[in-house]
Parts: structure tokens; C-alpha cells; sequence
């Protein structure tokens, strides 16, 4: 009796997790999650002797007959992708990037060893100790006359270029930036290596102060103050303030609480900010008088420009108060928004169109006398 009452549970119990596996075996299969509006292609270099996989994101009202985009690469795509991706359509949203085309890049071929190619592409110099390294100059070569021609055909890209990479990869941004600045317009660098090779990037700046004044750029690099680069990072952050007078458009900036890869999203977040900065001028009394006044539409909806401790503000349908900022003496830029104005001073009234991009609204005012 002792072993039957011992028997019926164990029996129990495995009926129970059997039951449960051929459950879990039959469960239904969800399609994955595809990032809407990418594509991915296939590029085998001739140079590298490597496939790469380009993810391509395109802008959501892609008009390749009528526009012409900026593009901007990020390297790890594997990584950083999907992050890039988020963190530009953010910036976009409120005005901050324009309109562009989002390559990642990253390896293809059968089970691509990441960590092992990054270290062939990415770093300039060859390590005794650093198995296959030193490939940056062939890589380098591979995007001047592989990948960047491939784009150019295929999508419609304009001449603005920015490249994104972090640790290893923005050992290579930056080197990049040294030694072929002319190849992009934006290089944007978190968490660099700038430990590589005894500090090859510290002296490289010192050497190439004369080729970034040849070819002006602007550079955005950022770290975090637990990340074990940060002693190189400062280095090198030094070692550019020292050229300030010669090479401008550089920024640098420590992330308080943050580590080696939780840098990515805030240093990229900036870093796009900063590259991507609309033009700001400082409108003359007269410039301001202007434009300023009170506007209406046809629909009887009032709005008023004014000026306030030196800037302009316009109020909106509902009475709130916004500042802008002018890019030219006819054209304002809300502050956080994707909100342009443009004024024609020619016109009697003079005429006030703003275009609200979100929503695709265009709104046309006349000023009242």
C-alpha cells in the first residue's frame, strides 16, 4: 500500500510535465518584428575581401525624384541599429536632424565573428598581441571607393555624410577623421579607444592640424565617467583644446553615471544635436521691425510676432508664447519643434507661411495693418 500511495503521485507528476512539454512544442509561432521602412543589402568588397551587411533606413516620405537626403552610417549595426534608429527618429520628430537615409553597418557571410572583425576594420595599427588588427586604412578604402559610390547609385544621397561609431569604433571615427576628414562632413565618437597603440590618436592630433584647417569638420565625442577608456578620452580631449585657435566645430563631453556602452544613447542623442545644429544669426533692430506684428488668416485666426530680451516670439492660434530662433532674415525655426517660418517681405501685406512638418500642415498669414 506504501508503494502504491508513493507510485500515484510520481505518475501524476510526470503526466503533468509531459503534458506541459508537448504544450510548449505546440505553441503557436509569432512572425518576428520587422523595422519598418529598412531594408537590408549585400555588398562583397573586393578590397576587404568581405561581405558586409548594410541595414538602410529611409526616411518615412522618401521622394528620391524630388529630394536628395543626407546619409548617416553607423558602424557595430549589429549593436547599434536598431538604437540609432530610435534615437534619430526622436531628434527628427522635434526638428533637431533633418530628413536623412540610416546605413548600419556590420558583417555578412556564414556566422560572422564580430568581435574579431572589428578588430581587423577598426583599428589603424597592427598589435602584436591584437590577432588580425591593423585593418582600418583597407577599410577606409572599402568606404571611399566601395560603399559610399554604392549608396550614391542605389539611393538618392545627397553630399552630407556622418559617421557614428563607439569603443573600437570610435578608435576608427576618429582616426578617420585625422587622416581622411574630407571623407565626411559629421564624425560623431563615444567611448574611443584612444588607449590604442600608445596613444597613436593623442599624437596624430598634434600631426594633423593642418589637414582638419584644409578640410573643416565637425566632431562630436563623448564618455562616461565609470568607462576605463576615460583617462585616453581625456587625453585626447585635451590634446584638441590645445588646437581650439586652429581647428574649430569640436566638442567634447563626460556623462556623469554612465559606463562604456550606456554612453551610446546620450552621447549619440548630442552628438547628432550638435552636428546637425541649424544655423543661428542675430537679427538686426531693423531686421526685427520687420517682421514683427500682428498676422491673420482667412479663417479669422490670429497670431502675433514680438520681440522679447533680443528674440522673437510668435504666439500661437491658442495664445501660447514660442520662442524662435532666425536662420535668416525672412526665416525663423521654433525652438524644439519641427516648426519653420518664412516671411515674404515683398508681399503686400507682407506674408507669414508656417509649416508645421508633423503634421504636414501649412498655414499662410497676411499681416493686418
Amino acid at each position: 500500500m506504501r508503494s502504491l500511495r508513493l507510485t500515484i503521485p510520481v505518475l501524476f507528476l510526470t503526466l503533468v510535465l509531459s503534458s506541459a512539454a508537448c504544450s510548449k512544442q505546440k505553441q503557436t509561432v509569432y512572425p518576428e518584428v520587422v523595422i519598418q521602412g529598412t531594408q537590408e543589402r549585400l555588398l562583397k568588397s573586393s578590397i576587404v575581401d568581405q561581405e558586409y551587411k548594410l541595414w538602410i533606413n529611409l526616411p518615412q516620405n522618401y521622394e528620391p525624384s524630388k529630394h536628395e537626403y543626407p546619409v548617416i552610417y553607423v558602424l557595430d549595426a549589429q549593436w547599434d541599429f536598431t538604437m540609432l534608429i530610435s534615437i534619430y527618429g526622436q531628434l527628427n520628430y522635434d526638428g533637431d536632424v533633418p530628413d536623412a537615409i540610416l546605413v548600419g553597418v556590420t558583417w555578412g557571410g556564414e556566422s560572422p565573428d564580430a568581435e574579431k572583425l572589428r578588430g581587423r576594420d577598426f583599428t589603424p595599427t597592427k598589435l602584436a598581441d591584437w590577432e588580425n588588427s591593423g585593418g582600418a586604412d583597407k577599410f577606409l578604402e572599402f568606404w571611399r571607393k566601395e560603399l559610399i559610390p554604392f549608396i550614391a547609385q542605389e539611393y538618392s544621397a545627397n553630399d552630407e555624410r556622418v559617421l557614428i561609431g563607439s569603443s573600437l569604433g570610435g578608435l576608427f571615427t576618429t582616426y578617420t577623421m585625422l587622416t581622411q576628414p574630407d571623407l565626411f562632413d559629421g564624425y560623431l565618437a563615444t567611448a574611443t579607444s584612444a588607449w590604442w597603440d600608445n596613444e597613436l590618436l593623442i599624437a596624430l592630433v598634434k600631426q594633423k592640424t593642418e589637414l582638419l584647417q584644409a578640410h573643416p569638420v565637425k566632431m562630436y565625442s563623448a564618455a562616461g565617467e565609470f568607462d576605463g577608456v576615460l583617462p585616453g578620452f581625456k587625453k585626447l580631449m585635451h590634446a584638441f583644446k590645445a588646437q581650439s585657435d586652429q581647428v574649430q566645430g569640436i566638442e567634447f563631453e563626460i556623462f556623469d553615471k554612465l559606463g562604456h556602452s550606456g554612453i551610446k544613447a546620450n552621447g549619440n542623442t548630442r552628438g547628432l544635436q550638435h552636428l546637425f545644429a541649424k544655423e543661428v544669426i542675430q537679427l538686426s533692430k531693423q531686421q526685427k521691425q520687420a517682421l514683427i506684428g500682428n498676422y491673420g488668416d482667412k479663417e479669422g485666426v490670429t497670431v502675433r510676432v514680438f520681440e522679447r530680451q533680443e528674440n522673437i516670439w510668435i504666439t500661437s492660434p491658442q495664445g501660447e508664447e514660442i520662442l524662435f530662433n532666425a536662420s535668416s532674415a525672412t526665416t525663423l525655426h521654433q525652438v524644439g519643434a519641427n516648426v519653420n517660418v518664412e516671411f515674404d517681405l515683398e508681399a503686400v501685406p507682407v506674408k507669414m507661411t508656417v509649416t508645421v512638418k508633423v503634421s504636414d500642415e501649412l498655414h499662410i498669414f497676411d499681416r493686418i495693418e
